[in-house]
């Protein structure tokens, strides 16, 4: 956060003054950094749970001590999180540890014939939610408040939750 551009300055301060607001306005996402500031400020708001639906927990967004930070502060504050994966998540990964670090199991979507039904998404307190449509490009969209769609996206994940065998990663001592 201390070595931002202007522009992504900027856009932090639209983005927490939407927060603020608390409407249903949409605000695009054009790159990972944009995506990184977004994922750090809703999650830094959470007051009761996050759900994340990822590829890997990839430490180029996951593992920026910004967004790291923001999780230690959301699990201090007794945010439950729910985090689901389309792969494996290696185990030298930076959120991984966090998680872990925190009793939080990973979880593993086993889709069948490996179809993806849904991008990328982050879902907190039921209302907010970040959707990826082009997760390579880290572009997607962010509303502060639409319990409906944040609904929708809890329900897909508690479907891909309970499609075929949900696995663990890694020992949680």
């Amino acid at each position: 956060m201390n070595n931002e551009s202007p522009e992504l300055v900027m856009y932090r301060s639209v983005f927490r003054l939407m927060l603020k607001a608390d409407g249903e306005r949409i605000l695009q996402n054009d790159s990972k950094s944009h995506a990184i500031v977004l994922i750090e400020e809703l999650i830094r708001h959470a007051t009761k749970e996050v759900y994340i639906y990822c590829t890997r927990l990839d430490d180029t967004v996951w593992g920026v001590p910004s967004v790291l930070d923001s999780i230690d502060e959301a699990f201090n504050r007794k945010v439950t999180f729910h985090v689901l994966t389309r792969e494996v998540v290696p185990d030298e990964t930076l959120a991984l540890k966090s998680f872990k670090q925190h009793d939080c199991k990973i979880g593993q979507a086993h889709l069948e014939n490996g179809n993806v039904i849904v991008e990328n998404f982050l879902v907190v307190d039921g209302k907010s939610f970040r959707f990826e449509s082009a997760p390579q490009e880290r572009k997607g969209f962010v509303c502060v408040n639409n319990p409906e769609v944040a609904m929708t996206l809890i329900n897909i994940f508690n479907k891909l939750a309970g499609v075929g065998k949900v696995e663990s990663f890694g020992k949680h001592d």
